[in-house]
């Protein structure tokens, strides 16, 4: 049998407070960081997923050194998550080493024309030799040498 059709509406509407907001705000936030550090944590259970992490900040440099961090396939085919650690330590601290060397190279060469000529070409194909894993570049001579 069909129904008739309504004469009137009726709205409900629920406001909350700013008490209540604040809850819900904090429920909402706290949920979010727990799905957030849940997927995180499963990520670093793996191996995989821990060298992957290393990369990516190894990769940015937000450590304070860019470097391409390799993994060996032996710490990846036995599971050790420790081993991976340490070949990032070890990697990390050469790559620190190596900034450091080329900064103090760099400010060696600042001191004459050619030598900044050559950190402004180096600096300028930086994201070239990154991503083609670098090329020598050949020693310019100077006059007297």
């Amino acid at each position: 049998m069909p129904r008739p059709k309504p004469d009137e509406i009726i709205r409900h509407q629920i406001v909350f407070g700013e008490a209540d907001r604040k809850i819900l705000q904090s429920y909402n936030d706290s949920y979010m960081l727990s799905n957030m550090t849940g997927n995180l944590v499963k990520l670093l259970n793996d191996v995989s997923g821990v060298a992957t992490v290393l990369a990516i900040l190894s990769a940015t440099g937000v450590l304070g050194a860019k470097f391409v961090f390799n993994v060996s396939p032996k710490a990846l085919a036995q599971g050790a998550g420790d081993l991976v650690i340490a070949e990032f330590r070890q990697q990390y601290r050469a790559a620190v080493q190596e900034r450091q060397t080329t900064r103090e190279v760099a400010q060696e060469r600042g001191s004459s024309v050619v030598g900044g000529l050559e950190n402004l070409i180096e600096q300028a194909l930086a994201p070239i030799f990154a991503i083609t894993g670098g090329i020598d570049m050949p020693e310019i001579r100077r006059p007297g040498q």
